[in-house]
């Protein structure tokens, strides 16, 4: 239900009724709970008599010794994220594991030229370019994913930055066509979302 419909625009109230009628929130135009208006307009009522009471525990609380401790720079991820939320269970982690044993991974320069060859690549009026993932996979001996991270818009945007000093065909054509795509996806979100609201 659309909140325009139950509440009239801000500018359709007279001011009187704002000001009259404590029960709306002039800045949000949300209901207030009758409870949370106090009855004394003066203003007159001490500000310690507004505020709850809260009872502070001393450093000698034995309370305060159940917080458990954060994890440090040389915890797993999973020590900081909670195991409900992994994604990979242990075989999973243990088969990606030695399938990348003894690869080495891709260097700043191997990542700039994946960028350089996909996004310089032709594209076709259907959009798909002739350099493809699988191709750049089987080039550099790594997975369809990897590859995939280093093409994100965000992530190659990123590779362009960093390999500044090192050579790069065409950085400014790349950097538009990077520019392109993200404009491309975002564009196919909004109009995914659409039929949505």
């Amino acid at each position: 239900m659309m909140l325009s419909a139950m509440y009239p625009p801000l500018c359709d109230i007279p001011p009187s009724i704002l000001v009259d009628d404590a029960s709306l929130n002039p800045f949000l135009l949300l209901p207030i709970d009758p409870v949370d208006i106090h009855d004394d307009p003066s203003g007159s009522a001490s500000p310690d008599a507004l505020l709850p009471s809260i009872t502070l525990s001393s450093p000698d609380d034995p309370s305060l010794d159940v917080i458990p401790p954060l994890p440090d720079d040389t915890a797993p991820a999973d020590a900081c994220r909670g195991q409900e939320t992994s994604r990979w269970d242990a075989a999973a982690r243990s088969k990606h594991s030695s399938a990348c044993r003894g690869r080495s991974r891709l260097t700043v320069q191997e990542k700039l030229d994946i960028v350089c060859l996909y996004y310089l690549a032709p594209v076709s009026p259907t959009g798909k370019r002739s350099m493809q993932q699988q191709d750049l996979s089987r080039r550099y001996g790594k997975s369809r994913a990897a590859i995939s991270k280093v093409l994100r818009p965000e992530y190659a945007r990123g590779v362009m930055t960093a390999g500044q000093g090192l050579k790069a065909s065409r950085r400014a054509t790349v950097l538009r066509s990077i520019a392109e795509e993200e404009r491309g996806r975002l564009l196919a979100l909004g109009r995914s979302g659409e039929g949505v609201a």
